[in-house]
């Protein structure tokens, strides 16, 4: 008594038209099209994001620096009175009424020569 039962196997498979074929070469180039899509934008995304943790880097080091020095330079408003005579000038800052001298710079001179 014999029994018929079925089942599959992997076995080769030979391509006979060349339709065939052609479809799974342009399958392949879709494919690569896909991939160089891909590759670029993780390109762009991995820029972008080290843009923004040099960004973040350089935050961190700026008010590192300010905790550590205990202090920033800025533009303070200031009156400035000239005694010619002296040579020397007086600063007054207006935030904080500080004062102090110092002497009159060779532009300043220069400036007065102008006017």
């Amino acid at each position: 008594m014999s029994e018929k039962k079925a089942t599959t196997r992997y076995l080769k498979v030979t391509f006979e038209k060349e339709e065939t074929i052609l479809s799974f070469a342009k399958e392949a180039a879709e494919l690569a099209r896909q991939l160089e899509e891909a590759e670029a934008g993780k390109k762009a995304a991995a820029s972008d994001f080290k843009a923004s943790i040099d960004r973040l880097n350089a935050e961190i080091s700026l008010l590192a620096r300010k905790v550590r020095d205990g202090h920033e330079y800025r533009n303070v408003e200031c009156c400035v009175t000239y005694d010619w005579k002296a040579g020397k000038k007086l600063l007054e800052r207006t935030d904080t009424l500080e004062a102090f001298v110092e002497p009159i710079t060779a532009d300043e001179r220069q400036q007065r020569l102008v006017a």
